[in-house]
């Protein structure tokens, strides 16, 4: 039962289950219950759910090109608008034909995209179409060519200070210029402190401060993806506003016995 109607329906189901279906937006208490009222979860016998309207997506992008490596894959990302849109479904094609590439679509609006050894060099269109309606479609140019390995990775910053609120970018040099996937991945060795947000092309990343209530140091990694596993790493240091001063509302105060208490 819940305890509030018309935000959701339970439909129970067999062997104690129930599914949810979702009626309007809200939040309600559910508790599940035996034939004769009495409790039959002994553990957690009460559960919210928090029912949200959907966000309607306004647009999908990629990035405008990029070069694949013979016998080498490399992963396309679709950027959302807005980041928070409910339906991310998307449908994947390219042009022209080419019984050498393969596309495997992943989660989140990822593409893992293939070229095999036997593969020619060839110039193909990736398209992204989103949701079953087709709303929106973005386009990338994907140029197949022999691989350029990286044989160096850098940083514009080797140390980096932030507080409470900050957020600076590093941005990544790959050595040599025409390498051919210069796609970097991002990594920090200990979670909750910052947030990384790299660009659509990997070459550089926005940092975040999560947590500054005390001071604390983190490792951010920059790697290249082309097999080369080439790095350069970044040690971020997090730390509190300090407090330069103190000042109250007044300089003198008095209380009266037996009267309510003053606040400063």
């Amino acid at each position: 039962e819940t305890d509030k109607d018309g935000v959701v329906k339970l439909v129970p189901g067999t062997n104690g289950t129930c599914k949810v279906e979702a009626l309007a937006a809200g939040e309600v208490l559910v508790t599940p219950k035996t034939a004769d009222g009495g409790l039959k979860v002994k553990e957690h016998p009460s559960f919210k759910v928090t029912v949200k309207e959907p966000v309607p997506l306004t647009g999908i992008s990629l990035p405008e090109s990029m070069k694949l490596g013979i016998g080498d894959s490399i992963e396309l990302k679709v950027t959302f608008e807005p980041e928070d849109a409910t339906n991310k479904e998307i449908k994947w094609t390219f042009s022209p034909e080419n019984d050498k590439i393969t596309l495997t679509p992943g989660e989140d609006g990822k593409c893992t995209i293939t070229a095999k050894a036997d593969c020619e060099e060839a110039e193909i269109t990736v398209t992204a179409i989103s949701g079953e309606d087709e709303t929106f479609t973005a386009e990338c140019k994907v140029s197949v060519v022999a691989p350029v390995a990286v044989t160096a990775v850098s940083l514009d910053k080797s140390e980096l200070k932030l507080k409470d609120g900050d957020t600076a970018t590093l941005t990544a040099t790959i050595t040599p210029d025409d390498a051919t996937n210069k796609i970097l991945d991002w990594t920090v060795n200990k979670e909750g402190i910052i947030k990384l947000t790299p660009a659509e092309d990997g070459s550089s990343c926005l940092v975040e401060t999560l947590d500054a209530s005390k001071v604390e140091t983190v490792t951010v990694t920059a790697k290249s993806t082309d097999g080369s596993n080439k790095t350069a790493t970044c040690e971020v240091t997090v730390e509190p506003v300090k407090v330069e001063g103190v000042s109250l509302n007044r300089t003198t105060l008095t209380v009266i016995l037996g009267e309510e208490a003053q606040t400063l």
